[in-house]
């Protein structure tokens, strides 16, 4: 998209997105569901959302079954790249600390101390 409508190319880089629907990166996201973020892949604005590291046992064990019944549905992401991404506000900006989702809306708050 950046380079699409900005003509230049990204400063930070994507984060690294397991997709459910198939069968390699499903077996991963199953195994490591306390460490992702898993997203419904239809939806925007966070809902649906499930923080793993943030999440019980008996919670994940729900987020396994959505995954295995509609696996096309579900998207992961690691817990600590799409918790806290670095943001630049540009030439002598503050640097942030945000929290972005997958609608590329990011909502940040100042690193200062």
């Amino acid at each position: 998209m950046i380079r699409y409508y900005e003509g230049a190319a990204p400063i930070l880089p994507n984060v690294p997105t397991y997709l459910c629907r198939r069968d390699g990166e499903r077996a991963y996201v199953l195994e490591h569901l306390a460490e992702l973020v898993v997203k419904p892949a239809n939806e925007s604005g966070g809902y649906g959302m499930r923080v793993g590291p943030h999440s019980t046992v008996e919670q994940q064990a729900d987020f396994a079954r959505l995954i295995k019944a509609n696996p096309r549905n579900h998207i992961a992401q690691s817990a600590d790249a799409i918790l806290h991404r670095p943001a630049s506000a540009g030439a002598g900006g503050a640097a942030s600390a945000c929290h972005p989702n997958q609608s590329r809306i990011m909502k940040c708050r100042s690193l200062k101390s």
